[in-house]
């Protein structure tokens, strides 16, 4: 339950709606108590004080009805300046940072200030009256005097607002962004795989007694391990997840297996439900106890309609790797912007240079139990990061020198032979590609001079 609310909550995080939400229902709530407030003690009590506002009840309602109309007309505007910015980011940089600009803290803000002020003017309004036969004048003083303070509020958050949009749609704040949140996503990964044991031997053979498959479509979002881990430890199985986050499956995809020891009771499985050998009931019973467990096992499998940066590290990286490719396309022709991703690939990589691809397991306290996972690591990470990038990159000169000495920078971090094989497969295939290119024979030296650290390099 719980990692289906962490779940749920970071894919709400992001969206616009939760902090506007949450403002215009505060703002309703404080225009109800400082309107109790004016009529309880202040007029009842006939006091009144110089800064609070002095008007009638038509000033009132002017003053209102100007603020309340003022700051629609503004959320408009800031709206229509928000789309504008995600239909630069999606066809400059990548469809795949949009989440980014519409879980950016400050257009929700600024968009909550706007909308929150219209609901609090609203509201105060429907109570400022004037004199008739059943009943006296009354303007909320405090209330009001808190609307016109909003409205000044309203004006310093359009001007943050245009500082913000105009710094938002910037190359190096958007390639900053995305590469904050893979940073993140690789320290939880990190913390991830500490909570677990690398794989080097099982304690005994094993056995695989049934197969779980997903019975829906979509992107794998996130995996309960924790719970994956409790039914391992109920049935005294070992479970072993097939698939990552991010991986995209079909009705029938096996996501995962149960295994079990040579020493362990065989339990209900398939061998199990054969009615000449437990009855008619007893098969019953025994298929009615594998679909629990079965259904059990899918429900930790987080499915969406797309991927999400709540654990895909694989993602973050797309992420970056994707501005560069965008930056090299004919259409934008940005080598800079794709140098710069490149520099930013290798920060995030220099922090996975421990992290290696295996199988690590979820262990009960008797290590008897478990859940087994497959993680991706450093070689996997460089792929994602630089394969397309060395690709589409091949026929600029400068692009591909910066992205060799990137790949020999990364090697002098470690001596581990782990690190340095996939090092100079990645240096090998970008002078392979540039060899297909039309260079000229001078930036066809500079280049391969730019990989002999990578040597042999086929001549």
């Amino acid at each position: 339950m719980q990692a289906r609310l962490s779940s749920w909550w970071f894919s709400v995080r992001d969206t616009l709606w939760p902090i506007p939400a949450a403002m215009t229902a505060s703002a309703v709530v404080l225009a109800l108590l400082l309107v109790q407030l004016d009529q309880q003690v202040l007029v009842n009590n006939g006091e009144h004080r110089w800064w609070l506002f002095s008007g009638g009840a038509a000033g009132a309602r002017g003053v209102l009805s100007t603020i309340a109309a003022t700051s629609m007309a503004i959320a408009t505007t800031a709206f229509s300046i928000t789309i504008v910015a995600l239909q630069l980011g999606s066809s400059q940089f990548s469809p795949r940072i949009l989440r980014g600009f519409t879980g950016d803290r400050g257009n929700q803000v600024v968009l909550g200030i706007f909308v929150a002020t219209f609901a609090y003017s609203l509201v105060v309004l429907r109570v400022v009256r004037t004199e008739t036969e059943d009943q006296r004048t009354f303007v909320p003083g405090t209330a009001v005097t808190v609307s016109i303070a909003l409205a000044f509020v309203m004006v310093g958050a359009l001007i943050y607002f245009f500082h913000h949009a105009t710094r938002s749609i910037q190359a190096p704040v958007i390639i900053e962004r995305a590469v904050r949140d893979t940073r993140g996503l690789i320290e939880g990964e990190r913390s991830r795989r500490d909570s677990m044991t690398p794989m080097t031997a099982l304690p005994e053979p094993l056995q695989e007694t049934e197969r779980i498959a997903a019975n829906s479509a979509g992107h794998i979002q996130n995996i309960d391990i924790q719970m994956l881990t409790q039914v391992a430890c109920e049935q005294g199985r070992i479970i072993r997840v097939l698939l990552e986050e991010g991986d995209y499956v079909l009705p029938e995809t096996v996501l995962a297996s149960i295994w079990k020891t040579d020493s362990q009771e065989d339990g209900c499985t398939l061998e199990d439900e054969a009615v000449d050998t437990v009855g008619e009931q007893g098969a019953q019973e025994c298929r009615a106890k594998r679909e629990q467990r079965a259904s059990t096992v899918r429900s930790a499998f987080f499915l969406g309609p797309e991927r999400t940066m709540e654990h895909d590290v694989d993602l973050g990286f797309r992420q970056v790797s994707d501005i560069a490719l965008k930056a090299l396309s004919p259409g934008i022709n940005d080598p800079t912007t794709a140098i710069s991703c490149i520099d930013r690939l290798a920060e995030l990589l220099d922090l996975t240079l421990e992290m290696r691809t295996g199988t690590y397991v979820s262990w009960d306290d008797e290590e008897r139990t478990g859940v087994m996972i497959e993680f991706d690591g450093f070689d996997v990470y460089l792929r994602i990061a630089f394969d397309q990038i060395r690709h589409y990159g091949a026929g600029d000169v400068t692009v591909m020198m910066h992205l060799l000495e990137t790949l020999e920078e990364l090697g002098r971090t470690s001596d581990d032979p782990a690190i340095r094989r996939p090092l100079v497969a990645m240096a090998e295939l970008a002078v392979d590609e540039t060899r297909l290119q039309s260079l000229p024979e001078a930036d066809r030296v500079r280049i391969v001079t730019a990989a002999r650290w990578a040597m042999p390099i086929r001549a």
